[in-house]
Formats: structure tokens, C-alpha cells, sequence
């Protein structure tokens, strides 16, 4: 810095940035309030974790112990996709349409399943 302050020319330097990686574009679907509903409640993920899911308005929110709760926007009836991220959330439901799990999906593609309480 000393240098510079001098006029001396700065050395040139490279910097590596990690490749960019975009988020997929997502479409949200028109999804009732009442299927929305179904899915509100408690999902274990282990012994330890579990995702609660909640509606506010015609909102679903997703949170889990000392993290803030995060938006989901319905791609289809089942499936939603984070508005901060690239992750994507599938609700599996019996023949009847009441949820039994939801599998979270990273934005690498690691999959987490948690069965509904």
C-alpha cells in the first residue's frame, strides 16, 4: 500500500471467484388455500429435527429450530420451491391427498426425508 501511495505501480494480482451458478427459473402455480392447508404441521426429519410448516395467508412457510422460516411457492399441487433459493420441497400424500412426508431438496440435488407427525 505504501508503495502505491508512492505512484509505484500496484503488482497484478488474479483472483479465482467459484463458478457462477444460477438459479432455475420457477413458475408458481395457482394453488387453493384448502390444499395448501394440508400440508401444515410437523415433519421429523431425525431424532433430533423436525420442519414445521405453516400458512400465513396464501403462503406456506417452512422453519426449523434456529433458523428463520423461509417462503415456499407451489410449482404444482405437490411440489414448491424456496424464494431464496435454489432448494425445492415435494409433499408425498396417501390416495386420500393427506401428506405423509415431505422430501427437501438441496440445490445440489442432496435429498431429505421427513415423515409427518
Amino acid at each position: 500500500m505504501k508503495s502505491f501511495l508512492r505512484g509505484e505501480p500496484l503488482r497484478e494480482r488474479v483472483i479465482t471467484l467459484p463458478r457462477m451458478q444460477f438459479l432455475p427459473v420457477h413458475t408458481v402455480a395457482n394453488v387453493s388455500d384448502d390444499v395448501l392447508a394440508r400440508y401444515v404441521g410437523s415433519y421429523r426429519v431425525d431424532e433430533k429435527n423436525v420442519r414445521r410448516v405453516f400458512k400465513a395467508g396464501s403462503v406456506l412457510w417452512t422453519i426449523r429450530e434456529g433458523t428463520p422460516p423461509f417462503a415456499l411457492r407451489p410449482m404444482s399441487p405437490t411440489e414448491f420451491f424456496y424464494e431464496n433459493g435454489g432448494a425445492t420441497v415435494r409433499f408425498e400424500v396417501d390416495g386420500q391427498g393427506k401428506p405423509t412426508a415431505m422430501v427437501f431438496r438441496t440445490a445440489t440435488g442432496e435429498e431429505q426425508r421427513a415423515v409427518k407427525e
